[in-house]
C-alpha cells in the first residue's frame, strides 16, 4: 500500500503531585485531576496536584516518577491505496500511569473506510481495544451508502483530542483526507457533494446501474434502499426497482422520481388512502408535492377510517376534499386542519348527524370548518360514566381499619367525582375518566367526605391469561408525596383490589358517553397485543372534560 496522507498527534500530560500529604485532612476539594487513592491508618488520602504540563520531555522525563501522573494521546489519520483498493483508516490510543502506580493502562482502537476499485464494493468497520488478544470487539458493515460517514469520522478524530488546538484543525485535516481518497478513487473532488454521495455514484457506475441525476434520495432512508440482488431482477434500473418494491405504477409517478428532493413515500399512500388512485396518478404535481412534502405526520388511519368510503361522500364531495387537499399539500390550509376537518366529518356521521362537504377554495373552507367546530364542541360538552361489576363497588367500598383511624375507599366512576376528586386534591384526575387502564381509588381518612385523602391510580394489564396491576401513582393533595401513615390503609387496599381483578366476576371496564342532548355511546375494552386494555370505540373519548 502506498501512503497517499498521513496526519499524526502526540499529545502529552504530565501531573505533578506533591511528595508529601496532611494525613488529618481527608480530601482536597480545590483541585479535579485523576487521583490515586489509599488508605493509611483507615484515612483515605489523595495526592494533592503540584503543577501540570502539557510537555513532551517532562513525559519522557517522568515516566516512571510514581509522584506524576503520566498520560499520552495519539491519534493518526491516514491514506492508502494500491491497484485494488483506497483505504482511509483513523488509529487512536492512549497510554497513561496514574500516581503511586507502577504499571501503565493502554488502549488502541482503529476505524477504516475501504473501497474495492474494482467492484465499487464499500466496507467500513471498527476495532476497538485490539491491545486486548481476546477481548477485543469488531464491526464491518459492507455497501451501507444510507450512512453519513464524514460526521462519524470527524467525531472519532474530535473526541481522541483533549487539546481544543488540535481538535478545531481536524475538520480542515479530515476534508483534506477524504479528498485524496476521492481522487484516487476516481478522479474526482469531493467538492459541493457529500462523502458518502461520491462513494455512492463510483459504487452504482461499477455495478451498472442506471441512476437518474437525484440518486440519493433513493438511500435516504434505511427502510428505502435497494439491494443489488433487487436491481438485477430489473435490468439494473433503479427506477423500475424502486417502483416494483414499493408497488407504485404510472408515468407521473416515475416522471416525479427522476426529480424528487425527497421520496415521502407515507404521504404517497396516504393520498391513495384517501383517494382513487387515478386521480393521483393522473396529477404530476400532486405527486411531486407528495414526494417532497416535508416531514412525515402520524395521521393514523383509525382517526380518518379504515376506508374513505365509510365516510359516505358523494362522487362531487369527494373531489372537492380532493381540491382542498391539493391546497393543503401547497400550504394554503395548514395540513393539520384539513385531517381535523375530515375527522369532524366523520364523527358527526357516526353521531347521526347530516352533514356535507361543501368547501372548494380557502374561504369556504375556513367557514365550513368554523361550521364544524362548533357542531363537534356541542356534542364533545358531554359526561362520561365508567361501569364496573357491581360487587368491585360493594367490596373495595368496605371501610379499612388501621389501629383507631378508618379509611373509606371510593372507587371513582362519573364525570362529576372525577372533577370533585380533582378539585380538593388540587390535581389533574379528572382527565383520567378517559384512560381504559387506569381505575381510580379516592381513599378518604375519617368519613366518607373527608377532604383528608389520597388519590390511587392502579393501572391493570394482562400478562398470558393473568391480570395484574401497577401503581403509576398515590398521591395527597397538590401531587404530594404521603406520609408514613398512609403505607398500612395503601397496602390493605391493594389486597383489596387484587382480589377484585382476580375474582371470577371480573369484567374490565365499559364506558358510557352522555351528551347534552341525551344522545348516548358505549364502548366496551379489549386487551391489545401488549396486554394493555383498549377502548373498543376509537371515538369514545377523543375528547372529554
Amino acid at each position: 500500500m502506498v501512503e497517499l496522507f498521513k496526519y499524526n498527534i502526540e499529545q502529552y500530560k504530565t501531573i505533578f503531585m506533591d511528595d508529601k500529604v496532611d494525613l488529618t485532612i481527608n480530601e482536597y476539594d480545590d483541585f479535579d485531576v485523576p487521583v490515586w487513592e489509599s488508605r493509611k491508618k483507615g484515612r483515605l488520602v489523595k495526592f494533592k496536584v503540584k503543577r501540570e504540563s502539557d510537555s513532551h520531555d517532562d513525559y519522557i522525563n517522568n515516566y516512571g516518577n510514581p509522584l506524576c501522573y503520566v498520560r499520552k494521546n495519539y491519534i493518526t489519520l491516514v491514506v492508502e491505496s494500491n491497484s485494488d483498493k483506497v483505504s482511509l483508516k483513523i488509529f487512536e490510543g492512549s497510554r497513561l500511569r496514574v500516581a503511586g502506580r507502577s504499571y501503565f493502562i493502554i488502549d488502541k482502537s482503529m476505524e477504516f473506510i475501504t473501497m474495492i476499485k474494482k467492484t465499487g464494493d464499500l466496507y467500513y468497520g471498527t476495532l476497538k481495544h485490539y491491545q486486548k488478544k481476546k477481548k477485543f470487539t469488531k464491526t464491518l458493515s459492507k455497501n451501507n451508502f444510507v450512512f453519513n460517514y464524514s460526521p462519524k469520522l470527524l467525531q472519532t478524530l474530535r473526541n481522541s483530542l483533549f487539546s481544543d488546538e488540535y481538535a478545531s484543525n481536524a475538520p480542515k485535516q479530515l476534508i483534506h483526507a477524504l479528498d485524496v481518497f476521492v481522487k484516487d478513487l476516481s478522479g474526482w473532488s469531493v467538492g459541493t457533494k457529500s462523502f458518502t454521495e461520491v462513494l455512492l455514484k463510483y459504487y452504482l457506475d461499477k455495478k451498472g446501474i442506471k441512476y437518474p441525476n437525484n440518486f440519493p434520495v433513493f438511500w435516504s432512508q434505511w427502510e428505502r434502499k435497494l439491494n443489488l440482488s433487487d436491481l438485477r431482477k430489473h435490468n439494473n434500473k433503479l427506477i423500475d426497482t424502486f417502483m416494483r418494491k414499493n408497488d407504485l405504477k404510472g408515468n407521473s409517478v416515475k416522471k416525479a422520481l427522476h426529480v424528487c428532493k425527497k421520496i415521502n413515500i407515507p404521504m404517497l399512500n396516504l393520498g391513495y388512502f384517501l383517494f382513487p388512485k387515478e386521480w393521483i396518478n393522473q396529477d404530476y404535481e400532486l405527486i411531486l408535492n407528495l414526494l417532497d412534502f416535508d416531514s412525515i405526520h402520524s395521521f393514523y388511519n383509525h382517526d380518518l377510517g379504515n376506508n374513505i368510503d365509510e365516510l359516505n361522500l358523494t362522487r362531487a364531495e369527494l373531489r372537492r376534499v380532493f381540491d382542498i387537499f391539493k391546497l393543503a399539500l401547497s400550504n394554503q390550509i395548514n395540513l393539520h386542519t384539513f385531517f381535523d376537518h375530515i375527522r369532524y366529518y366523520r364523527e358527526l356521521v357516526i353521531l347521526g348527524e347530516e352533514v356535507k362537504w361543501t368547501s372548494t377554495d380557502v374561504k369556504t373552507f375556513n367557514q365550513e370548518h368554523s361550521e364544524y367546530t362548533e357542531r363537534i364542541d356541542y356534542y364533545r360538552k358531554g359526561t362520561y360514566s365508567r361501569i364496573y361489576p357491581d360487587y368491585m363497588y360493594e367490596y373495595l367500598s368496605l371501610p379499612i381499619t388501621v389501629n383507631e383511624d378508618k379509611y373509606y375507599p371510593v372507587l371513582l366512576d362519573e364525570t362529576s367525582n372525577y372533577i370533585m376528586e380533582s378539585t380538593i386534591q388540587s390535581n389533574c384526575v379528572k382527565n383520567y375518566i378517559g384512560n381504559s387502564g387506569s381505575y381510580i381509588v379516592s381513599l378518604r381518612k375519617g368519613s366518607i367526605d373527608s377532604e383528608i385523602r389520597a388519590t390511587i391510580e392502579f393501572r391493570i394489564y394482562k400478562i398470558g391469561d393473568k391480570i395484574t396491576f401497577t401503581i403509576p401513582q398515590m398521591l395527597g393533595k397538590f401531587n404530594q408525596k404521603l406520609d408514613e401513615d398512609w403505607d398500612t390503609p395503601i397496602l390493605l387496599l391493594r389486597t383489596k383490589f387484587s382480589d377484585c381483578i382476580n375474582d371470577e366476576r371480573f369484567e374490565p371496564v365499559k364506558i358510557k358517553k352522555t351528551f347534552k342532548n341525551k344522545k348516548e355511546l358505549t364502548s366496551e375494552t379489549y386487551w391489545d397485543e401488549m396486554g394493555s386494555l383498549r377502548w373498543s370505540s376509537v371515538d369514545i373519548t377523543s375528547y372529554y372534560d
